[in-house]
């Protein structure tokens, strides 16, 4: 169910809204009086009223949102997929058929409907992580492959050779310098880090997926399956918490790189 302001904002567009406060608004300047208008306004609140309490009313919005969401997340995709490397594209694509046999196998349990449409929800939001780790394990790894550690632990040796014997006032500045740079390689050991992280998430929910996929063949009850929707729902939480903090990791590290061109400049 979408938010109870959706179906008002809908009702408020409806045709039927603007003939009543338009109708009411051209009387009142046909009758020079604000009586029609108030009229049309007070219609107009009683109709978006009933309207909104409507269930046929609120399933059209919610189907309109649903679809909504659906065009936006599938434009989302085809960016996210062309990041990715034909071998990466392929396999990603391989748990898209196998997430669609699972729902295809719950249909066909007794009452099985009603489970398919608890698990796509989560199922898809579980493919979307898996995208979206697939693509920030990439970004690691050329972020991993275009800094060269040695050459910035080299630097940080020079630098903190160089600063006993310089001038107070260079001293400080080569001092922000090496606070900068071991900044950097602790950032650089957390993405190693981060790379193992991330390659173990992606492993889980294909193992997750694969297991599911082999319950939805053998189950014979659908009440079994609650349990596992909760899997699905936390496993794709922390999916997500994983890419929003590495992604915080690489721009504060893109931050400490240009504060360190700045710096040395």
């Amino acid at each position: 169910m979408a938010n109870p302001l959706a179906y008002v904002g809908a009702a408020l567009r409806h045709r039927w809204s603007w003939l009543l406060l338009g109708g009411g608004a051209i009387l009142s300047v046909l009758a020079e009086s604000e009586v029609p208008l108030l009229l049309g306004a007070g219609a107009d609140l009683i109709f978006v009223g009933l309207l909104c309490g409507n269930p046929g009313f609120q399933r059209a919005v919610d189907a309109r949102r649903a679809r909504k969401t659906a065009r936006a997340r599938a434009r989302q995709n085809e960016a996210l997929l062309a990041e990715l490397s034909p071998e990466q594209r392929e396999h990603f694509l391989g748990l898209g058929v196998l997430a669609t046999r699972i729902q295809e196998n719950f249909a066909r349990l007794e009452a099985g409907e009603v489970v398919a449409q608890q698990t796509r929800a989560r199922i898809d939001a579980l493919l979307q992580a898996f995208l979206r780790l697939l693509v920030t394990l990439n970004d690691h790894k050329r972020y991993l492959g275009a800094t060269d550690r040695k050459l910035l632990e080299r630097e940080l040796r020079d630098l903190e050779t160089e600063v006993a014997g310089e001038p107070a006032a260079v001293r400080e500045i080569k001092q922000r310098r090496v606070g900068i740079l071991r900044k950097r390689l602790e950032r650089f050991e957390q993405a190693k880090e981060s790379r193992e992280v991330i390659a173990h998430q992606l492993a889980s929910i294909e193992d997750l997926l694969r297991l599911l996929h082999e319950q939805s063949i053998t189950l014979r009850d659908p009440a079994g399956i609650t349990q596992q929707l909760d899997v699905l729902a936390i496993e794709a939480e922390e999916a997500e918490n994983t890419v929003r903090e590495l992604d915080r990791l690489l721009a504060f590290d893109l931050e400490l790189r240009t504060l360190a061109r700045r710096e040395a400049g």
